[in-house]
């Protein structure tokens, strides 16, 4: 039902990520080695960073006479450090020639970090602009499909609808029902990501409870877009009333606010979970046994697991194992990839006991192979794997490609069982 928007969108993502991984660390090499150029002009920081008055009275970097006049030598003018007018740190002030060498040295180094925090601030933009497109993309579609939900939905009894112009513009009553589509969608868009969650749940009668523990951080990833897009990142009223109280304890109004490629990848793993599920909710309302479903879901758990995902893998896993309509063999991968994601955030002491008390009698041999490497049984993994090869259950690269036995794999048992089985075809 959504399948080739819910790809477009998560491929869309990883775009995202590729440039920033393939971007950042151009630019971070260029400031390094333009750090390393001006070291010396750059030098009389040092004796910023040891002054006590930037550190409330103390400070954790010290440096020695000889350290701080080796730097003053280095400079004819005079270096003067004092106290901003608001209490707040420090001014360092280098007079003479020795001043202008200084200047263009934080010239060349504010150029880099600016360069940096474009293509965070660039990279953030485009995030947010995926998603809306994703929204419209998957919105359209639905409603091109279930058309007759527009008058319940998409159009109130105070609407006006048309213009003579656009009646006359309209080939047909199709071409006229696109237009609302568009229209109103494009109008959804422009609200707020509140405004759209209202509309999911009150139009299109959404659950959405995978979103209540993130809810908080997707408005403030739309309110950080906001301000860096106008007032050029600087934290204003405006985000200060729309965040909860965590967010503005880690900011103050008239500073930039931080950007890194952390807090990125961080944004993007939960607006790609949570609005995919979105996505995959609405298509389990109306289509409930399509099995493509299970299958896409089965897609992006496994693919994630490639790069350790596991918020993701966690959440996508949750889904596809409540749902009711899926074979014994989806919910049994969504079961153990979900313990998976537990035991690799640290939280596997809260589902142990299930994983114990769960009868994997009937199931096949790689799911059992699979609970005994979640509670470490490390004898009957290797027992369990090589019956696995020796039966062709599943090839050497399948089990070594799983990061379920990523702590087996240094053991020298793995290594014998590697030499002799890799490469085989089942």
């Amino acid at each position: 039902m959504f399948k080739s928007e819910i790809n477009s969108f998560v491929q869309n993502m990883d775009v995202i990520r590729g440039y920033i991984n393939s971007v950042e660390p151009v630019l971070l090499e260029k400031c390094s080695e333009n750090f390393k150029k001006d070291a010396e002009d750059l030098s009389v920081l040092l004796l910023l960073f040891n002054d006590s008055r930037l550190n409330d009275g103390e400070s954790d970097f010290e440096l020695s006479e000889e350290a701080k006049n080796k730097i003053k030598e280095n400079f004819d003018g005079e270096i003067i450090i004092e106290p901003c007018d608001d209490g707040e740190g420090c001014n360092l002030k280098v007079n003479g020639s020795g001043g202008d060498r200084f200047a263009k040295a934080m010239e060349n180094l504010a150029k880099h970090e600016n360069q940096k925090m474009l293509l965070y601030k660039s990279s953030l933009m485009s995030i947010i602009s995926t998603v809306e497109c994703f929204i419209l993309d998957f919105l359209k579609s639905y409603f091109q499909q279930y058309n007759h939900e527009i008058t319940s939905t998409l159009i109130s009894k105070k609407d006006k609808h048309f213009t003579l112009d656009e009646l006359e513009s309209f080939a047909d009553v199709k071409d006229a029902k696109m237009f609302i589509i568009d229209n109103k969608l494009e109008n959804l868009i422009r609200g707020s990501f509140e405004d759209w969650i209202d509309f999911l749940k009150e139009k299109l009668n959404l659950n959405m409870g995978y979103i209540n523990e993130v809810k908080e951080r997707l408005i403030e990833v739309f309110q950080r877009r906001n301000i860096v897009v106008h007032n050029k990142g600087i934290v204003n009223s405006i985000y200060l009333s729309k965040v909860s109280g965590k967010y503005k304890n880690e900011v103050k109004k008239g500073y930039p606010v931080f950007l890194d490629r952390q807090y990125l990848e961080s944004a993007i793993n939960d607006l790609e979970l949570n609005f995919s599920l979105i996505a995959f909710e609405l298509w389990k309302n109306k289509k409930k046994d399509d099995q493509s479903r299970f299958k896409l879901l089965t897609n992006l758990i496994s693919s994630n697991l490639d790069f350790k995902r596991w918020e993701i893998i966690k959440g996508f896993s949750t889904f596809l194992g409540n749902d009711s309509c899926c074979t014994h063999w989806h919910k049994m991968f969504a079961k153990i990839n979900y313990w998976l994601s537990c035991k690799r955030l640290g939280t596997f002491d809260k589902v142990k006991d299930k994983v114990i008390a769960e009868d994997l009698s009937a199931c096949t041999m790689d799911f059992q192979l699979c609970k005994s490497a979640l509670l470490d049984e490390k004898d009957n993994v290797f027992r369990l794997m090589n019956q696995i090869l020796e039966n062709e259950i599943l090839s050497f690269d399948d089990i070594d490609s799983w990061p379920i036995f990523d702590e087996y794999k240094e053991d020298t048992m793995y290594q014998d069982i590697e030499n002799r089985w890799k490469g085989e075809d089942i």
